[in-house]
């Protein structure tokens, strides 16, 4: 994850840029109905992977997953770069040489997907301890809120799923597999940069 100067407490980059994103989703009329809202996840990747921002909502019977993807273009390197917050995508989104861009759309999810990954969500313990984050440029951060009716139930965070405290009638390994490869299940569905997925329709905007 990316710790930048000028957040040097990770909480407060963390809410920043999940607003940023949430801004940039509203400005391209990407709007949720928020009493359908079942989650929505943050991740902060450690390599050359997707930083995202989606919401899966249920629209009875399907699911859709709205996103955001912040994304830059530089000049000193051939190839978009994916890693980067969204605070950094809003900034140099007029700048010439880092070209930032957040590029916005919504996918259908395939239910057995979303209702896993719920599933998977709902072993997690209500209280977490601070220890589940490792501010550390090598590991990948996530963020979780789950919702009913438009309420937060709960929220978790973490760069290290071994550490989440879990329901003890779960399988934690499998449960701890599956929460640390989260960001790759959603890259799979969402794409990476501009990729669009086959698997699932979508439609997208950029600033």
């Amino acid at each position: 994850m990316r710790i930048l100067q000028e957040f040097p407490d990770w909480r407060d980059q963390y809410i920043v840029d999940v607003q940023t994103a949430k801004d940039e989703l509203a400005c391209n009329n990407f709007t949720v109905n928020k009493k359908k809202l079942a989650a929505d996840i943050y991740s902060l990747p450690a390599n050359h992977h997707q930083t995202f921002f989606v919401r899966l909502v249920y629209e009875e019977p399907i699911y859709r997953m709205f996103f955001a993807k912040a994304i830059q273009r530089s000049v000193w390197f051939s190839d978009p770069l994916y890693g980067y917050t969204f605070a950094e995508a809003e900034q140099f989104k007029n700048d010439p040489k880092r070209r930032g861009q957040i590029l916005c759309g919504v996918k259908i999810v395939p239910n057995p997907a979303a209702e896993r990954l719920l599933g998977m969500v709902g072993r997690i313990s209500p209280s977490q301890p601070v220890s589940a984050v490792r501010p550390d440029k090598d590991c990948d951060f996530t963020g979780i809120r789950v919702y009913d009716m438009g309420n937060v139930l709960s929220e978790f965070i973490y760069t290290d799923a071994s550490l989440l405290r879990l329901s003890e009638d779960c399988d934690a390994g499998e449960t701890v597999e599956y929460l640390n490869h989260l960001h790759f299940k959603i890259e799979d569905i969402i794409g990476k940069g501009y990729d669009n997925p086959g698997s699932a329709n979508s439609s997208s905007a950029g600033t």
